[in-house]
């Protein structure tokens, strides 16, 4: 029966540590995600400017296109209003884009010793409310793991030690519930890992701070904006002459 036990809290102590890992690899592929933002947020941002006018002529010229063979004058109130419906999704993607990088810039780096204190409020915070340790959470206490997850891959150390609180707090006389299928579940996180770890994300954890590899990055997404220019100005060109085959034919 004792063997049985040590074995059940050999078990446990493992699944603790393969979910810490599994949540630290997910942090990382996070925070290589920020740093890609960080480093080419603002290229990202003006290359996206271009493929939106890009996207914007196109419709405009589909509309003129459209009327022409028709043979019925051209709108400017109604080609502004279709194209503007069209290109919603492509303009939406911009402010979320632009929100991220705004953040992005206004955030506070953490010192060593408070990265020391975010891994180990996480450490002792996510056995009292990880869902896979704790099957019978309440809805709050769901909410609150939902919250130590961003938190702690936001580095958010202010949001840590509230939550630190409330916590504590929720989950008084806490007591380690008995998890069944312990073996199974080990294995199914360890493939979870395995899977995490094949992420171009991870893959370019290291990447993301050589300057070599950075600098070659930059000068690929240069490449690509000035070709995208380039074929914005043809497209500009095509909308002038398509316009001009109406002759004054203007609603």
């Amino acid at each position: 029966m004792e063997h049985k036990i040590r074995k059940q809290e050999d078990l446990y102590k493992r699944y603790v540590r393969l979910l810490l890992e599994k949540e630290k690899i997910v942090k990382t592929n996070f925070q290589v995600q920020q740093r890609f933002i960080e480093l080419f947020g603002d290229l990202r941002l003006e290359m996206l400017k271009v493929e939106i006018e890009i996207a914007k002529i196109k419709k405009e010229m589909e509309y003129l296109v459209r009327k022409k063979n028709r043979n019925e004058s051209y709108d400017l109130e109604e080609m502004d209003d279709f194209v503007n419906q069209a290109l919603e999704g492509m303009k939406a993607q911009y402010e979320r884009m632009k929100e991220e990088q705004a953040q992005l810039k206004n955030k506070k780096m953490l010192s060593q010793e408070e990265v020391k204190e975010v891994k180990r409020l996480y450490r002792r915070l996510v056995k009292l409310v990880h869902p896979d340790l704790n099957p019978h959470q309440t809805k709050e206490q769901k909410e609150l793991w939902h919250q130590l997850q961003k938190a702690y891959r936001n580095n958010d150390l202010a949001w840590l030690r509230e939550l630190n609180v409330l916590i504590v707090l929720k989950t008084k006389g806490h007591e380690e519930v008995e998890i069944e299928d312990l073996e199974d579940k080990i294995e199914a996180v360890r493939e979870e890992i395995a899977l995490l770890k094949e992420e171009d994300l991870y893959q370019m954890r290291e990447l993301v701070f050589d300057e070599e590899w950075i600098d070659a990055y930059k000068e690929q997404y240069e490449r690509e904006r000035s070709d995208f220019e380039v074929y914005l100005r043809s497209l500009q060109k095509e909308k002038e002459k398509l316009i001009g085959s109406f002759g004054c034919r203007l609603n």
